[in-house]
């Protein structure tokens, strides 16, 4: 075990926490988003994603660090990329199940974030498709409005009526 290394994964694994607790709570709003109706509150949904754009900006900022710290783990210890496999024997058995258990834990939430946005979506989909349709019989039944008014025509200007 490297002291060094096990410190720096212990870095990793703090900001993995924070990461997770941020994904959360975007699978929150995105819950909260999913109930409410896009017609009957644009305010609200417009709310929900400006704090899930805040949350993804949070979320890239940890990533940021994680990143610079996997970096240096990298450069210590002589690899291209990061794999937590080839960190496990830097450090302990409990910091590498905690941090499998939370890349487990991120990945299972982003993809119930996924299926929400997509179920989302297609709901939007839906209902903009149910909307141009209701345009379009609001427009038919415009046009047959205004075919069957009585439209009131001027007399003609020039027509000697005195003959």
């Amino acid at each position: 075990m490297d002291l060094e290394i096990d410190n720096q994964c212990q870095d990793i694994r703090e900001k993995m926490s924070a990461n997770l607790a941020h994904f959360k709570a975007m699978l929150e709003l995105s819950q909260q988003l999913n109930s409410e109706s896009i017609d009957t509150e644009v305010e609200l949904f417009n709310e929900f994603l400006k704090q899930r754009q805040d949350m993804i900006k949070e979320i890239d900022q940890v990533n940021q660090e994680i990143n610079f710290l996997q970096t240096r783990i990298n450069h210590k210890i002589g690899l291209e990329h990061f794999n937590l496999d080839s960190v496990q024997s830097y450090i302990s058995g409990d910091l590498y199940e905690q941090l499998s258990n939370q890349y487990s834990l991120i990945k299972d939430v982003i993809q119930q974030i996924q299926a929400l946005d997509k179920e989302y979506t297609k709901n939007a989909e839906v209902e903009k498709e149910a909307a141009k349709l209701k345009l379009l019989r609001f427009k038919s039944i415009i046009r047959q409005g205004k075919s069957y008014q009585n439209t009131n025509k001027p007399e003609a200007r020039f027509i000697d009526k005195q003959r």
